[in-house]
This record gives structure tokens, C-alpha cells and sequence, in this order.
């Protein structure tokens, strides 16, 4: 298994030589190809990192799950886990580290473990990756894919918390 990486480096090495194509050269040329597509992203990546910052150091995020506390526990969420799952849209390292520390105080194998790990891995940064990618590509009209985009968290939110309690009953 950890042969892998070097096993692929040198197959792409080996195809390319096969083809007559100098690695390097290839290689070389693609880094720089990709110093526009950088030059384009990096400010709208600093934008949203700065807005998230804000957002979880004014104590918003905090408020949020207060409010979200009693209707997550309503419809079957662990209050626990309201945390994360605000969080998890915005930022993928901030919900890593709130994952983290649910996984040191509940334990890996607690329901409240299995619920947090599962929304984690069935979600994505959405509110990150929507504005990053449309704004890279000059995409205007973002409403649809947001829709689409929390729709689908909600939906893998749900569906792991449901087989988590289903497998482990």
C-alpha cells in the first residue's frame, strides 16, 4: 500500500518516455500553466478564509448553535454534533477540529462518535467550495447549485444519522 505513489510517479515517468515526451519539460510546463488559475483563485480563497474567520470569532456561530440546540434534538440530531454540522459547511479544518475534540470526549465507537464522523464524511464545505470554484470560472448565477449543494448536506446529514442508529440497534 505504501508503494503506490511511487509505483504511479514512475509509471507516468515510464509512459512518457515510452511516448518520447522529456518528463521534466512536461512537468515544467504544466506548473506553469497553472500560475493564471492560481493568480485568479488565491484572492477569492483569502476573501472567504477571512469571512469564516469572522464569522467564528464574533461568536455567531456560537449563537447558532444555541438556537439550532432543541430542534436538532426534535428531529433526531445529537445536540452534541450541532456544532459541526454548522461548521461544516463553512470550513473543512475548523469541522476536522470540532471532530477532533466530540471524538476525544464521546469516544470514536459512541453513537454521538459514529453520528459526528458519518455528517463529516457525507458532507462537504459547501459555502467554501460554491463561491471559490464560481468565482474562479466567472460563474454568476450561483442560486441552483447552492440550493442543490444544502439540499444534498441536509440529505447526507439525515440518511448517516438514520443508519447509524439503524446499524447499531
Amino acid at each position: 500500500m505504501t508503494l503506490i505513489v511511487p509505483f504511479f510517479v514512475l509509471s507516468l515517468i515510464l509512459c512518457a518516455l515510452i511516448r518520447h515526451i522529456d518528463p521534466f519539460d512536461a512537468f515544467v510546463e504544466g506548473a506553469a500553466a497553472a500560475f493564471p488559475m492560481l493568480r485568479k483563485l488565491l484572492p477569492n480563497m483569502a476573501a472567504i478564509l477571512a469571512c469564516i474567520t469572522l464569522f467564528s470569532g464574533s461568536g455567531m456561530l456560537d449563537r447558532l448553535t444555541a438556537f439550532f440546540y432543541s430542534p436538532a434534538k426534535f428531529v433526531g440530531i445529537p445536540p452534541e454534533i450541532v456544532h459541526l454540522l454548522l461548521m461544516r459547511p463553512l470550513s473543512g479544518s475548523g469541522s476536522l477540529s470540532i471532530l477532533s475534540d466530540i471524538l476525544l470526549r464521546y469516544g470514536a465507537d459512541s453513537y454521538i462518535g459514529l453520528c459526528s464522523s458519518v455528517c463529516v464524511g457525507s458532507t462537504e464545505t459547501i459555502l467554501y467550495v460554491i463561491p471559490l470554484y464560481c468565482s474562479t470560472n466567472g460563474i454568476k448565477q450561483t442560486r441552483y447549485a447552492l440550493v442543490a449543494a444544502i439540499f444534498s448536506g441536509l440529505v447526507g446529514i439525515f440518511t448517516g444519522i438514520f443508519f447509524v442508529r439503524l446499524l447499531l440497534i
